[in-house]
């Protein structure tokens, strides 16, 4: 008889960001009622992230990442005035971006009874 045992491995994420958006518009009218828009924005980001795993229920190892990163987001769009406050418009915008993902794992030391 074949003799065997399984081993659970799990796993909790949790993960944190922030980012900022500063960024610049300049608006020229086509009429009265038509103006075309353009710009871009600047947006700074941090992010952590923890991994815990877990096997057959006891902590294993943990998982941790710190990201930081700037994105560029260039704008355009076109507004069509329907009264003093109120206007329908639509904008064209891509993203370029840049992160860099910094991390380490600490793993636990099994015991010694643990061992197969």
């Amino acid at each position: 008889m074949d003799s065997f045992f399984s081993i659970l491995e799990s796993f909790v994420q949790n993960s944190s960001s922030i980012a900022l958006t500063i960024g610049k518009e300049q608006q020229n009218r086509i009429s009265e009622k038509w103006v075309w828009y353009y710009g871009g924005d600047l947006i700074p980001k941090y992010a952590y992230t923890r991994t815990d795993t877990y096997e057959n229920q006891s902590k294993n190892s943990a998982d941790i990442h710190h990201s930081f990163g700037l994105t560029a987001r260039p704008f355009i769009g076109i507004r069509f005035n329907i009264g003093p406050r109120l206007y329908l418009s639509t904008e064209f915008s891509c993203n370029f971006g840049y992160s860099r993902l910094n991390g380490f794992k600490k793993h636990s030391t099994p015991m010694p009874w643990h061992r197969i």
